[in-house]
């Protein structure tokens, strides 16, 4: 799971990059042009949605690079099991429940919905903290997993032991 050198995480995630992309104009399509949800926010929704998909990406990448096949695991437990219920869909975080109030903003489901409304109903304003929470995840998974490409194995392979 962790590249075999710097190309091979270049590679990755140049990969990650233009799937993140065509999954953003997809979904953009979808919504705006298949259900005429969003209508005059194209370009925001499409930016949106690549950097989601990216974020969530790397980091899984990075988390399977550390741990292996745990990994997977760590990343399905963050981005599903913590990430969807705080997250709030269509309640906003001021009105959810601890903890999911205090996490929602810091993982990318929450950030990403939480952008989302910004961009719709505000044009914009407030964006920049969920902004900020998406690139770190893209940036810190990005830089992760090419930190240990370099290494050429997990970090910790908890499935056998220390490496």
């Amino acid at each position: 799971m962790t590249p075999a050198g710097p190309r091979a995480a270049a590679a990755r995630l140049g990969i990650l990059a233009g799937y993140s992309a065509g999954s953003g104009l997809i979904g953009t399509l979808i919504l705006v042009e298949g259900f005429g949800y969003l209508p005059g926010h194209s370009a925001a929704v499409f930016g949106l949605g690549t950097l989601v998909v990216f974020a969530v990406g790397a980091f899984a990448s990075a988390l399977e690079s550390l741990f292996g096949i745990v990994g997977g695991f760590l990343a399905l437990a963050l981005f599903v099991v913590l990430g969807n219920p705080s997250a709030g869909g269509p309640w906003p975080m001021d009105m959810m429940n601890e903890p999911w109030r205090s996490v929602g903003p810091w993982i990318p489901n929450g950030a990403a919905l939480t952008a989302l409304r910004q961009v719709l109903y505000l044009d914009g304003h407030a964006i920049a903290g969920p902004l900020w929470v998406l690139a770190g995840y893209a940036a810190v998974g990005a830089s992760t997993l090419g930190l240990l490409a370099r290494r050429g194995r997990p970090f910790l392979d908890l499935s056998g032991g220390a490496t």
